[in-house]
């Protein structure tokens, strides 16, 4: 049971507060550590080599991919070369508010194949979900809270996220969507083929966030 962490940049600096805040939190099997860099400049390949000394920097050598380009990218590469059995994902602007135990996540998903990913509840970020009070009220209908020995998630079918989540590597083996808003396509398939509420959420339905987002705005392109 190994995770490898992949983190994707587009060039914020939040970059420089999230990684720190990764490390400092993430408690689990990660064995491998990689950032993918989408901004397409070797010099801030370099930055970013010289900043996180545990961490790969990779990058494709077509230049900048975007949004979904980058994920096609790297699950390629994991389908094709990596062996650990997750992939922790996460972007460049998320701050840890605490502790995350990813070997109980790990576990969960060992015992739940019929669940895809499993996702760190971050704070309510749009419109609607600051005025119900956050994410998963502004829908609380669509979320099953279940107990888990001494910890609790949340089922549901309503999205896949690319918010910081952790899935098994073997997923990446089907590919990602080349096509336009990538990210509720690829849930869409999910849905389609399963009958189960095959998306999670890690903590119970009224815990605080885990994580904050912290960027003020989308940088990258192709989504």
């Amino acid at each position: 049971m190994t995770v490898t962490l992949v983190v994707f940049t587009d060039g914020r600096d939040h970059i420089y507060e999230t990684l720190p805040s990764a490390v400092a939190n993430l408690d689990g099997p990660i064995s491998r550590r990689i950032i993918y860099d989408d901004t397409g400049d070797a010099l801030n390949r370099a930055r970013l080599a010289d900043a996180f000394p545990t961490f790969t920097i990779t990058h494709s050598p077509d230049g900048r991919q975007g949004f979904g380009g980058a994920i096609r990218f790297m699950w390629q590469w994991l389908a094709a070369s990596d062996t650990n059995t997750y992939v922790l994902h996460l972007e460049d602007d998320f701050l840890f508010d605490r502790e995350v135990n990813l070997a109980a996540i790990c576990q969960l998903l060992d015992t739940h194949p019929s669940l895809v990913q499993v996702v760190l509840k971050r704070q309510a970020w749009s419109d609607e979900e600051i005025a119900a009070g956050g994410v998963v009220q502004r829908n609380p209908g669509a979320y099953v809270e279940h107990e888990w020995g001494d910890h609790a998630y949340l089922t549901h079918r309503e999205f896949w996220s690319t918010n910081p989540c952790l899935y098994r590597r073997t997923l990446c083996e089907r590919g990602w969507p080349d096509d336009p808003y990538s990210e509720g396509k690829f849930g869409a398939l999910i849905r389609d083929e399963s009958v189960a509420m095959p998306f999670a959420y890690w903590g119970a339905r009224n815990d605080p966030p885990l994580v904050t987002h912290v960027g003020d705005q989308r940088a990258g392109v192709g989504y």
